[in-house]
């Protein structure tokens, strides 16, 4: 029977087919740099799925000892054993027995083959990343590294290179007490004290919990962020003040801290009501200036005190001369100078007057005027053309 592909073992769907770089010629592994190379294996080993070990943690048993995949897992990782070249048939067995015989026996031949194709493919990723001066006594003379898992080669790192220094513990110890404060998140405070926990635990010089819960309360009281929080954390029985409970305790006051700079933000200080309003001008001339707003704003607030005396007496100087002088007031007629005649009336011709006409009715008076006309005629003199009618005379 042909096997079913196992293109999962293959290093092109590990999520890092090629390991970052962990040592060079010149530059041994180090503690810190066979850490991200555990992580990453780590991460390619559990990718690929097993039922073994529960089945939540694919093939990590590969690149991990029991003991350490015994602090994620309850149930042992067993490998798969190799399975005999054919099915071994009960006899007699129905055709049912058959059949779940040779059923087994796939699923036997295929977990075997992923497993060993899962190594595999791990020790060609690190090969691939290794300078062969720090694995090559485990390379064989006439097998090279055929015969090697990629535990092997991690272990043989890990024991020759990775050994932690008093420089190493000393860093840990200051990345642990590292200073944090808002606006990073407190789960960074936690993540940092986690894995300084565990860089203690690998260096032999473990860290309790109750030391963990001392350095992380000192860092949050120096931030001065929480003083409610500390002064509650601090009235605690000494049972509650856990790990656990210290993680709960300030995500909650830090959740809090934000909820109130949000409020603080959004609230009445950035409403409409809100008015940020320029020192009077010292010139009592000007009027007041208002910062500019949004159009929400502008729309309610309103200036106080001198400033709101000052724009409405400048709003009333401003109605009061626009009454004066309308901004659409018609311009005013120009007048043309006229004469009167006693005779003849108003006239267009300034110089024909009661004086000087030359063409006067009976008892004309030469002293009349439009004021004065004395009995004169008060309408205006069209003078005569084809078919009009001759002024009315007295």
């Amino acid at each position: 029977m042909a096997l079913p592909p196992s293109s999962t073992a293959t290093t092109a769907n590990f999520p890092f087919p090629i390991l970052s770089p962990f040592a060079s010629d010149l530059q041994p592994p180090t503690h810190a740099t066979l850490q991200i190379l555990q992580r990453e294996l780590n991460a390619n080993a559990m990718s690929v799925h097993s039922h073994a070990g529960g089945g939540a943690h694919g093939h990590l048993a590969l690149t991990v000892t029991p003991a350490r995949y015994a602090e994620v897992s309850a149930i042992p990782f067993v490998p798969p054993p190799p399975p005999p070249a054919h099915p071994i048939l009960p006899n007699p067995s129905t055709a049912v027995q058959a059949a779940e015989v040779h059923r087994a026996h796939a699923e036997a031949q295929r977990a075997y083959q992923v497993y060993l194709n899962t190594d595999k493919a791990l020790v060609r990723c690190i090969i691939a990343a290794t300078p062969e001066t720090y694995i090559e006594t485990l390379c064989d003379v006439d097998f090279g590294y055929a015969n090697v898992t990629a535990l092997q080669l991690i272990t043989h790192l890990r024991t020759t290179y990775g050994t932690l220094t008093p420089a190493d513990r000393e860093a840990n110890r200051i990345r642990m007490a590292a200073p944090w404060s808002p606006p990073v998140p407190i789960e960074t405070l936690f993540k940092q004290l986690e894995e300084g926990q565990r860089f203690a635990a690998i260096a032999l010089e473990p860290v309790a919990d109750t030391q963990l819960v001392y350095i992380g309360y000192q860092i949050v009281l120096k931030t001065g962020m929480f003083p409610d929080g500390c002064r509650d954390w601090r009235l605690l029985p000494d049972a509650n003040r856990t790990w656990a409970q210290f993680k709960a305790h300030f995500a909650r006051q830090d959740r809090d801290r934000l909820e109130m700079a949000t409020s603080a933000s959004t609230g009445f200080g950035g409403t409409a009501f809100s008015m940020q309003q320029q020192p009077p001008p010292t010139d009592d001339t000007s009027p007041p200036t208002i910062a500019p707003q949004s159009t929400a704003a502008a729309a309610v607030a309103l200036p106080s005190g001198a400033a709101l005396v000052a724009l409405l007496v400048e709003l009333r100087d401003f109605r009061l001369a626009a009454a004066a002088k309308p901004p659409h007031a018609p311009a005013a007629k120009t007048t043309t100078a006229r004469g009167y005649c006693w005779t003849h009336g108003s006239t267009t011709n300034a110089a024909h007057s009661s004086a000087t006409c030359n063409n006067k009715a009976p008892g004309h008076v030469d002293t009349a005027t439009w004021r004065n006309q004395q009995g004169g005629n008060p309408n205006t003199y069209v003078p005569r053309r084809a078919g009009a009618r001759q002024a009315p005379t007295v």
